[in-house]
């Protein structure tokens, strides 16, 4: 299992914020404060350090524990996410920390977060005021945490995270995911616009690389007129771990002419006699969905040699 530790330190409480949010994208984790009985790092496949900047305290806790305590860090993936209003100050504190662990491929996120004067402790607004005079800056609230920074730091750390190590030939994945899609016939479909969101189970065609659905309407086309993005689910009744199938589709959706050719070519794949289907007393609806990446969970990858998770962007 490709599990997550998330460790992280806070004193008023903004870092524990960002852990939280990022515990709950980057699952499965363990989030974990670093003050706090810290479990065995070494059944964990990737770590997450987050810590705070106070400029020399900037992950002291995080810091002493790793100078306490050696890992092997040498077939894990590691990310270090700073927080504060100095991005110099986290690359430089990132350093330090990648210096002590010994690990030299490392992903580093610095967060935005926020300075507020009246949750200081006496200590540390004594010595911030006497940094912003230093420096001829005002001794004011400064910087804006936001939850969508946080959310998009997730993604992107995700994305590194579950990048395969033993990665498939394309052509492996090609033939897999086309296989996988060809053996089954109903799919989940996601649209959304703003506020409104809709998971459609529906029957699909698949050809040439496009993914067809017939509609006859419905609250599924709220989403899909304002927002062309759409997210496709096909998967299997789970039995065990050790037969795991479920594919996951980002991508793009048309709705088609129903004078054009590919419209025709669409109903003719299906059987149905194009005359007949015109005479209808509804009028029926085909989506092209054009996929730009696949995510597949297959337990046959592993079978392999290679990871059970395996991504395919299209050109």
């Amino acid at each position: 299992m490709n599990s997550t530790l998330i460790l992280y330190e806070s004193k008023y409480g903004t870092t524990q914020k960002v852990a939280h949010i990022l515990s709950l994208i980057l699952g499965p984790s363990k989030l974990c404060n670093i003050e706090e009985n810290v479990p065995d790092i070494n059944i964990y496949k990737n770590v997450v350090i987050a810590f705070p900047l106070y400029e020399e305290k900037s992950g002291n806790n995080i810091i002493e524990f790793f100078k306490e305590h050696s890992y092997d860090f040498s077939k894990k993936r590691v990310c270090i996410v700073s927080v504060g209003l100095s991005k110099a100050d986290g690359i430089k504190y990132g350093l330090r920390l990648k210096d002590i662990i010994k690990k030299d491929d490392i992903y580093y996120y610095f967060i935005k977060g926020q300075l507020e004067i009246n949750k200081l402790d006496d200590e540390d607004k004594i010595s911030l005021e006497v940094f912003c005079n230093k420096v001829k800056i005002p001794f004011i609230n400064m910087g804006r945490f936001e939850y969508k920074n946080v959310i998009n730091a997730g993604v992107k750390i995700k994305e590194y995270l579950d990048r395969p190590k033993n990665e498939a030939p394309i052509e492996v994945i090609k033939n897999e995911i086309e296989r996988f899609i060809k053996e089954n016939n109903t799919c989940s479909i996601a649209t959304g616009y703003e506020d409104f969101l809709r998971s459609t189970p529906i029957e699909y065609k698949y050809f040439q690389g496009n993914i067809y659905i017939i509609s006859e309407g419905g609250l599924k086309f709220v989403g899909i007129l304002q927002n062309k993005n759409i997210s496709v689910s096909i998967y299997e009744n789970y039995t065990d771990m050790n037969s795991l199938n479920g594919l996951q589709i980002s991508g793009e959706v048309e709705l088609l002419d129903e004078h054009s050719s590919e419209y025709e070519k669409v109903i003719k794949l299906k059987r149905l006699e194009f005359g007949k289907f015109n005479k209808l007393p509804i009028s029926i609806n085909i989506l092209k969905i054009k996929p730009s990446k696949f995510e597949f969970l297959s337990s046959k990858f592993e079978e392999m040699g290679y990871d059970v998770k395996q991504n395919l962007i299209n050109a």
